[in-house]
């Protein structure tokens, strides 16, 4: 028997019912303590179902086919005189141009 076997899905009612909203919250918040999030991974403090695993540091997965994802921790970027460089990425620039031909050509 698969899981959908046993899944029965919510009324109309009970999907904006603020008994089974809180549910949902409190079954989010503790996947999302457990797992992490696809941003932020699971904290680094073990439980007992990390036991088995070795522990309590959170390690990207990688095997001979896929290296690790991992995200090196850089400082800000500043220039000789500790001013922040690189505020305003590219895309932003690009968006704010195209806003402005939009509103260019409002006008004609």
């Amino acid at each position: 028997m698969s899981l959908q076997d046993h899944t029965v899905p919510l009324k109309p009612e009970e999907v904006h019912s603020e008994q089974e909203r809180m549910k949902r919250n409190v079954f989010d918040g503790l996947i999302e303590r457990r797992w992490g999030t696809s941003i932020n991974p699971p904290g680094t403090k073990g439980t007992k179902e990390d036991s088995d695993t070795g522990g309590d540091e959170f390690e990207e997965y990688e095997d001979d086919d896929e290296p690790a994802r991992i995200v090196p921790e850089i400082e800000d970027t500043v220039d000789a005189k500790g001013r922040l460089l690189n505020q305003m990425p590219a895309y932003d620039r690009i968006l704010n141009s195209v806003e402005w031909e939009k509103k260019c050509l409002a006008v004609k």
